[in-house]
């Protein structure tokens, strides 16, 4: 909040300077209408963008503060749905309150949980780089 009303004239003028396409880019991608809530949402699932880079690029950047909440909000649900849910089995599988079966079934749901979040994930990424947005993975020259 700070940032988006003290200094983002400052700070957008240095981004503009230092990463002038990718920035536009950026900025008219976020900016849209409720596609910057999408946009936003998508960064969050994906791992591999820092959430402090998100929050100053977003609060340098045209899109409104309803969506930029709204986008984090439910782009974080999922990921803290899954770590509550993983320190609740633990606390179980510890007190040992589980028999055998749930303790295969919980397993199988963690195994189930990496894969299904490993997929979000390329699917935040696709869709971040087709906009211009996501950071994309170049492979090395040897």
């Amino acid at each position: 909040m700070l940032l988006s009303y003290l200094f983002r004239g400052f700070v957008t003028g240095v981004l503009k300077n230092r990463f002038n396409e990718k920035f536009t880019a950026i900025d008219a991608a976020i900016g849209s209408g409720w596609k910057g809530a999408k946009i936003v949402f998508l960064i969050r699932l994906s791992p591999l963008i820092p959430y402090s880079v998100t929050n100053y690029v977003c609060g340098c950047t045209s899109v409104p503060f309803l969506h930029f909440v709204l986008g984090t909000w439910l782009g974080v649900l999922p990921g803290t749905t899954a770590y509550v849910s993983m320190g609740a089995v633990s606390k179980r599988v510890r007190d040992g309150e589980t028999s055998q079966a749930q303790l295969g079934l919980y397993a199988v749901g963690a195994v189930a949980t990496v894969l299904v979040s490993r997929e979000l994930s390329r699917i935040a990424e696709r869709a971040l780089n087709g906009v211009g947005v996501g950071v994309k993975n170049e492979k090395k020259k040897d």
